[in-house]
């Protein structure tokens, strides 16, 4: 049965315009094709990945929308095959045999055609995640109210992670949130972006604190130079902080790196002082995000208060303010064969920020003022630039060559450092 047969008739869904199921199955051409009224398609691609302790990860990846506004499907399973892997589980019941990440987003058409739904649901590395938002576009600005819960609920699943020592094993982080947003522009050489979260502690959670967080970005384009800037703050409080939402002195904190598929897990990177781990020296590895500043990754930043030793490497509340001046189209160096496929971004870059940690007297405190200065480059590499859905993969490296608070065994605030990094942090 199916109902207007020369699809003239005005209708916002046609999926349900015959007995017929509209659903069909093609293989993923890892570009955006074209989408017809009344079917709806799922690309199916292979999918791979890897971390130390599963190996190999092989799977399948989904992906599907209506008419690119509306059912949108991203979902993946994998099999954790162990082949190739670093390290085993101290305790063979560790192992799970498959993970699975699922994102749908839909729009509440009988409500509002500016609002819509998203659920995610996730089991990856260790890592369990049930979020759902909603969302709406009010006049100039971006609404959004949602609900996040995840725990890592075995000792195990913190066998896995680069910095275990910032999660519980077997403690739920429910939270309620709602968040703010506007971008634009002003002219044709400036755009920008502000955007305040409020997130509190919701039923069942096994901790009880209040954050906000604002962040804003402005660029500004001078002829051939970008001016690329970035302001973040952020406060919490409570009677019990989870240890994975604290803000970070130099990357994204824990909880934020599960977004982030090379630092959610250990096996890309070596976890030492001297590479990841947090310890007495800068490291050479950086995720990037928090209070972003770049050349204090890996160092445990302590402070000698009242003969007691606090490291601030994390925090209950920070500030800061990061600068990069990008000047790579001064020159005119291109290698044309390869100019689609590769592309050089070079800048100076400046940090500085405080961060707040709680003293002896349970009241919040600032640090001194750390900063740091130097020049970067990033790397773009994308292999096939017709095939959009493949994102680009982006190598950072960064050079810090001043900073005002030393590390351990340092004696000069002006030397060369280097720091490597995936993805840029703004």
């Amino acid at each position: 049965v199916r109902i207007d047969t020369s699809l003239l008739m005005t209708d916002i869904n046609l999926l349900n315009n015959s007995s017929k199921s509209a659903i069909r199955f093609r293989l993923d051409p890892l570009y955006s094709p074209s989408y017809g009224r009344s079917i709806y398609k799922v690309y199916i691609r292979p999918d791979f990945w890897y971390n130390g302790l599963d190996g190999i990860k092989a799977g399948i990846h989904f992906r599907g929308n209506y008419l690119q506004r509306r059912k949108n499907l991203e979902a993946s399973i994998w099999v954790n095959t162990t082949l190739a892997h670093q390290y085993a589980f101290q305790n063979a019941s560790g192992y799970v045999p498959v993970n699975f990440n699922l994102f749908w987003e839909d729009r509440l058409m009988k409500v509002n055609k500016d609002l819509s739904y998203s659920v995610n649901a996730r089991v990856l590395d260790g890592f369990y995640l049930l979020k759902t938002e909603l969302k709406r576009s009010y006049r100039l600005y971006d609404l959004s109210l949602g609900f996040k819960g995840f725990m890592r609920p075995y000792q195990h699943d913190l066998e896995y992670l680069i910095f275990p020592k910032e999660w519980q094993s077997g403690k739920l982080n429910n939270n309620i949130y709602f968040g703010i947003g506007r971008g634009g522009s002003a002219g044709r050489n400036i755009s920008f972006y502000h955007g305040l979260t409020v997130r509190s502690s919701a039923v069942f959670s096994d901790y009880s604190y209040t954050q906000l967080k604002y962040e804003a970005l402005a660029n500004l384009r001078l002829r051939k130079i970008l001016l690329k800037n970035r302001l973040f703050a952020q406060y919490m409080d409570g009677q019990s902080i989870a240890p994975e939402s604290r803000v970070w002195l130099a990357n994204d904190n824990p909880e934020m790196l599960m977004e982030n598929k090379y630092f959610r897990s250990r096996g890309f990177f070596p976890v030492t002082n001297e590479y990841l781990a947090i310890g007495t020296g800068f490291s050479h590895i950086s995720a990037g995000g928090g209070m972003n500043l770049r050349a204090y990754a890996g160092y445990a930043a302590p402070i000698f208060k009242d003969g007691k030793q606090i490291l601030t490497y994390s925090g209950t509340a920070g500030i800061s303010y990061n600068g990069e001046l990008e000047f790579d189209r001064l020159f005119a160096f291109r290698i044309n064969p390869l100019s689609k496929y590769l592309r050089l971004k070079s800048y100076l870059f400046y940090d500085a920020g405080s961060i707040g940690f709680q003293n002896e007297k349970k009241t919040l405190q600032f640090s001194d003022i750390k900063m740091d200065a130097g020049l970067g480059f990033a790397l773009q590499i994308k292999p096939y630039p017709s095939l959009t859905e493949i994102e680009p993969f982006i190598v950072r490296f960064d050079m810090p060559f001043y900073v005002n608070t030393l590390s351990s065994g340092e004696s000069q605030a002006f030397k060369f450092r280097y720091l490597i990094g995936l993805s840029r942090a703004f």
